[in-house]
């Protein structure tokens, strides 16, 4: 065995790849773990299955018998003085949810707009895995600060995700499991 083989090179290079694919999702794993966010760009919507493990895009040819949901996914702007583990420019992550957790989305948009405020995004309820849906989260999602113009300036310089690119990527889909670079309150 030597250290210093094509096949060790190789592997850590698909660790670090995929460790930076999960990185992309905000997971908030119990009741009481938050982030504070700027909602950023355009939502992107997509019907998926739930295979056991993980949300997987609907193939009617594959899944004839599956119930499906609407999952949707949005970029989102963390700032580094209000999350722990964060560079200090902050980051562009991905929040997907359900039909329920986006409506709480429209809601606040409708009420506050997202374009100029930072919000609390807080899961409230990890209730039961629905062996159809998925796992059932809830979330509260309040206003925290207006944007600074620090956070304008960091916002500007980071790339947001092709959300539509990813969901076809990560077939079957981001996992629902803590990573090294969760993100926790």
């Amino acid at each position: 065995m030597s250290d210093k083989s094509d096949s060790w090179e190789s592997v850590d290079r698909l660790v670090n790849k995929y460790q930076h694919e999960e990185d992309i999702f905000v997971q908030l794993l119990r009741p009481g773990e938050r982030i504070v966010a700027a909602f950023r760009g355009d939502p992107f919507a997509r019907e998926a299955v739930w295979d056991g493990e993980r949300y997987v895009n609907h193939n009617p040819a594959r899944h004839d018998d599956a119930r499906y949901t609407l999952r949707v996914a949005i970029n989102l702007y963390l700032p580094s003085d209000m999350n722990f583990g964060l560079p200090r420019c902050g980051a562009m992550k991905v929040m997907e949810g359900d039909t329920t957790w986006f409506k709480s989305v429209l809601r606040i948009r409708e009420k506050y707009g997202l374009c100029k405020q930072m919000f609390e995004i807080k899961m409230t309820d990890a209730g039961v895995v629905d062996s159809t849906h998925g796992p059932v989260f809830r979330y509260s999602i309040f206003p925290e600060r207006n944007i600074r113009d620090y956070d304008l300036a960091n916002i500007s310089n980071l790339k947001m995700h092709d959300l539509a690119e990813l969901a076809l990527r990560h077939e079957p889909g981001p996992r629902l499991r803590a990573g090294d670079e969760t993100v926790r309150g």
